[in-house]
């Protein structure tokens, strides 16, 4: 019990001086523990980068660096899409090269788009590197409304006809 104490009073420590350090060019602050978590919590909120900024910096890169003579993944101007287009196009990207075979999950762990994909560089960011892949799939299945379930594969292609 002494050791766990010890090691939460020099937590505690650091993230004083880190709040206080933070501060000390623009307010002189003297936080409390309560303040200074709380403060630690706001910093971290401002300095992570969500998933959907990290999925369109992904396809970006990706049109951007590369081009595509498949006739559904033509990119040629890709610079005048939107971003709902540029979710739709790495959606079909991924049942082009994938298919209903495997889920969204595999398909961003195999590196089809330039995410992060190191532990550290995951964790830097503020997501879980255990499920990081996972939660890319989902983001893009919640932003475009399709999935990427076989079962589903048929009405994804009726939605894209008669839209």
């Amino acid at each position: 019990m002494l050791k766990l104490s010890y090691l939460y009073f020099n937590c505690y420590r650091i993230l004083r001086s880190t709040v206080t350090l933070l501060t000390r060019s623009k307010y002189p602050l003297l936080l409390g523990y309560r303040q200074s978590s709380l403060f630690i919590l706001y910093l971290l909120s401002v300095m992570t980068t969500d998933l959907k900024t990290i999925l369109l910096d992904a396809i970006n890169d990706d049109l951007s660096s590369s081009t595509y003579d498949h006739p559904i993944l033509n990119n040629l101007a890709h610079k005048t899409w939107s971003d709902m287009e540029k979710f739709q196009w790495a959606f079909d990207k991924f049942m082009i090269e994938v298919g209903s075979h495997n889920s969204l999950e595999y398909w961003f762990s195999g590196l089809a788009l330039p995410v992060p994909y190191m532990n550290y560089e995951i964790e830097q960011l503020g997501f879980n590197s255990e499920t990081f892949f996972k939660d890319l799939g989902d983001e893009l299945m919640k932003i475009t409304g399709y999935k990427d379930y076989p079962t589903t594969c048929i009405d994804n292609s009726i939605k894209r006809v008669f839209k």
